[in-house]
C-alpha cells in the first residue's frame, strides 16, 4: 500500500504519481495536502484547547469580579461598559462614586469625580471633595491644583480651606498656607478648632516662625480652660529654640 494511504472518498489507493506540489490527487477528485496529513485533526484539537482557555478566563475573570465588586457585581458592568463608551450621565458617574467609595476603589473614585466635574462644571463643589479625596491618598500636588482651580471658581468652604493649607504645608509652601489656616480659624473664632491650630502651629514652626508659634499656643492655653498643656512638647522645643536664637544673637553682638 502507497504511504499516502486510501483516498477517503472512493476507498482507492492515493498513488505517488497523482502528487501535484504539496496536494495528492485521487482519480475521483479528492485532493488534500501531503505535507501535513493530520493537520485537520490538530486543528480541531487546537480549537477545543482554545475553547476550554477562553472558558476558564472567562470563570476566572468573573470570580475576581464578584469578589471585587460583591453586591455591585451586576449594577457595575453597564456602569463601566457607558463609562468606556461615553455614554454615562451624570446620574451614572454619582452612582459610581457611590460604589466605588463603597468599595474603597480610590482610583475610580477619583477618575468618577473628574468624568462628572467635565459635564458638570457648575458645581464647584465636586472640586472640593475630589481635593479631599486627593489629600487622603497623599497626593498633595494634585489636591493643591484642584483647590487652586476651586477657590479660583468661587468656592468658599472652609473645610476646603483646611485641606488647602495642609497641602500647601506638605508641599513646603509654608506662607500661603499659614494664610489659609488663619481663614479658618477666624471663620469660628469662638470654637477651639484644636486640629486646625495644631496644624497651623506646626506650619509655623516648619516656616521658623518660632515667636508667633509660642504666642499662639499661649493663646489658646489662656483661652481655654482645659488647655493649659496645649502641645506641651512643641512649646517646650519652641522655648528651647528661641532660647538658642537669643544666645546666638548676644554673641552676634
Amino acid at each position: 500500500m502507497s504511504h499516502l494511504g486510501l483516498c477517503p472518498a472512493c476507498g482507492n489507493e492515493l498513488s505517488d504519481t497523482k502528487v501535484c506540489g504539496s496536494l495528492v490527487i485521487c482519480d475521483c477528485g479528492y485532493s488534500r495536502s501531503i505535507t501535513n496529513p493530520h493537520a485537520p485533526r490538530r486543528e480541531t484539537k487546537d480549537r477545543a484547547v482554545f475553547t476550554m482557555i477562553a472558558i476558564c478566563a472567562f470563570f476566572v475573570g468573573s470570580f475576581i469580579h464578584a469578589v471585587n465588586w460583591d453586591k455591585y457585581f451586576f449594577t457595575i458592568i453597564p456602569l463601566k461598559l457607558k463609562q468606556v463608551t461615553s455614554m454615562a450621565n451624570a446620574e451614572d458617574y454619582q452612582q459610581l462614586i457611590d460604589i466605588c467609595s463603597q468599595r474603597a476603589k480610590s482610583d475610580c473614585v477619583e477618575n468618577s469625580y473628574q468624568s462628572l466635574y467635565q459635564i458638570m462644571p457648575e458645581r464647584v463643589e465636586l472640586l472640593a471633595e475630589l481635593a479631599h479625596l486627593q489629600l487622603l491618598r497623599t497626593d498633595f500636588q494634585k489636591a493643591s491644583n484642584t483647590l487652586n482651580l476651586y477657590f479660583s471658581k468661587g468656592g468658599k468652604s472652609m473645610d476646603a480651606a483646611y485641606d488647602y493649607a495642609r497641602s500647601l504645608s506638605k508641599l513646603g509652601q509654608y506662607q500661603q498656607a499659614i494664610t489659609y489656616f488663619q481663614s479658618v480659624l477666624k471663620a469660628k473664632p469662638r470654637v477651639f478648632q484644636i486640629s486646625v491650630a495644631r496644624a497651623y502651629i506646626q506650619t509655623l514652626m516648619k516656616s521658623e516662625k518660632y515667636s508667633q508659634a509660642k504666642s499662639v499656643i499661649e493663646y489658646y492655653r489662656k483661652n481655654s480652660v482645659s488647655s493649659a498643656f496645649f502641645m506641651d512638647p512643641e512649646y517646650k522645643e519652641i522655648q528651647k529654640l528661641l532660647r538658642s536664637s537669643g544666645r546666638k544673637v548676644a554673641k552676634q553682638s
